[in-house]
């Protein structure tokens, strides 16, 4: 399969249109073997030369055609020859999703189809390459066998998505840690600069309940706030960046308030164990230290 872009294809609907577009070489086995759908009319035919096109939707609708089944039959001139077009099939992504779906034709040109696309079972894929190597090599001696996988192109694609979401992944976890262990020391901190004010409120009648609200609550005040500050930041840098992609989903409400209950629920945890240890510590104890 050959990828080119800048040839004009040309159209005579109404008016003729001059439409620069991609290029896939292929035979009549392209379809069934990638699983793409065809919306109108039928697949390529099986040939030794050019005899005919396929284009997608966006082809389809830039050409002026106002719905698929009206593309089929009809006569396009490439490269100063005409050839009908054969169907019409769906979109499909051939680049990141940071690019719109470009127009498309494919056509069986034998001298642009310099890959074959194989599909192996999974297991001795080693063992299938050597096979596949010496196949080859007795029809193309003189010929570099190389080779490559389709799941790893795509993946290649999107390289520096991972790279930065394994950076995100990497610095939250830190800045998570961190900030538990200054929750945590403050926890400490507080507990034991209060120790005699919980003795007192124990003393006068204070339930477990109330106190533990009393100790919480100087901790979530604070944590409220500074989500209140970053998701607006967090929900702007998101939105920028959703928009360096032509095919995006929109930022979930649920996902944020999500987060908010992890942030809170992480802090609980961080000094539930101290609130709870001074909470019920002895009254009497803190009073005779003092």
């Amino acid at each position: 399969m050959l990828n080119t872009y800048g040839d004009t294809l040309v159209v005579k609907h109404k008016t003729i249109i001059r439409l620069p577009m991609l290029q896939d070489a292929a035979n009549e086995e392209f379809l069934p073997f990638y699983n793409i759908r065809l919306v109108a009319g039928r697949n390529l035919l099986h040939s030794d030369s050019l005899h005919e096109f396929l284009i997608n939707e966006t082809a389809c609708s830039q050409l002026g055609f106002s719905r698929p089944d009206q593309a089929p039959g009809k006569m396009v001139y490439w490269r100063g020859k005409p050839y009908p077009i054969a169907g019409v099939v769906a979109d499909f992504h051939q680049q990141s999703y940071r690019k719109a779906i470009l127009p498309l034709f494919i056509a069986h040109i034998p001298d642009w189809e310099k890959t074959y696309a194989i599909r192996v079972k999974p297991g001795n894929i080693s063992g299938t390459i050597s096979q596949l190597a010496k196949a080859w090599k007795s029809v193309y001696p003189n010929l570099d066998f190389d080779y490559w996988f389709l799941d790893e192109e795509i993946a290649d694609i999107y390289s520096s998505e991972q790279k930065t979401e394994h950076l995100l992944q990497v610095a939250t976890l830190t800045a998570i840690f961190i900030s538990c262990m200054g929750l945590f020391g403050l926890a400490l901190f507080l507990t034991r600069q209060r120790a005699k004010e919980i003795a007192i409120r124990k003393v006068l009648g204070a339930g477990l309940r109330r106190i533990l609200t009393l100790l919480t609550g100087d901790f979530l005040h604070p944590i409220v706030l500074a989500f209140c500050i970053a998701i607006p930041l967090a929900t702007l840098l998101m939105h920028r960046w959703l928009q360096t992609f032509a095919y995006r989903t929109s930022i979930n409400v649920f996902v944020l308030l999500l987060a908010a209950v992890i942030i809170i629920a992480a802090a609980l945890a961080t000094i539930a164990v101290q609130t709870i240890r001074s909470a019920l510590a002895n009254p009497v104890d803190s009073l005779r230290e003092e």
